[in-house]
C-alpha cells in the first residue's frame, strides 16, 4: 500500500509543477495540451516524478512551431522546503572549504567576496 501511495504521490507532484508553470512566460500551454491530448488517445505521457516533470519542462519541443522550449526556467521554478533542515555540518564547501554549507550557500564568503565585486561593478 505505501508503494502505491508512494507512486501516486510522486505522480500528483508532477503533474502539480507542471500545472503551476507559467504557462504564458515558459511557452508551456502547448504541453499541457499536448500531454491531455496524448491521454485521450490512451496514451500516458505526463511524468511519474518531479524530476520527470522538470526535464520535461527543461527540454520539452514544441513541433508545431519547430522549436524547442528549452529556456532558463531555473529562475521562474521554485520548490517549497518542506519540514525540517538537513544537518550540513558534515559538508565541506569546495569553493571556501569551509564545513557546514555547500559551494552555492549565498553565505559562502566566496561567494558574498564575488556578489561585492559584481555590485561594485555595475
Amino acid at each position: 500500500m505505501d508503494k502505491a501511495y508512494e507512486k501516486i504521490k510522486d505522480k500528483y507532484l508532477a503533474v502539480a509543477l507542471l500545472n503551476a508553470a507559467d504557462k504564458k512566460q515558459l511557452g508551456m500551454g502547448e504541453l499541457m495540451e499536448d500531454l491531455q491530448n496524448d491521454l485521450e488517445k490512451g496514451v500516458d505521457n505526463f511524468p511519474k516524478d518531479l524530476v520527470g516533470a522538470y526535464d520535461l519542462l527543461l527540454n520539452y519541443q514544441d513541433y508545431k512551431a519547430g522549436t524547442v522550449m528549452r529556456r532558463n526556467i531555473s529562475d521562474h521554478i521554485t520548490f517549497a522546503n518542506v519540514g525540517a533542515k538537513k544537518d550540513k555540518s558534515h559538508i565541506i564547501c569546495w569553493k571556501c572549504g569551509q564545513k557546514g554549507h555547500c559551494h552555492d550557500d549565498p553565505n559562502c564568503p566566496v561567494n558574498l567576496k564575488e556578489s561585492e565585486e559584481k555590485e561594485k561593478g555595475e
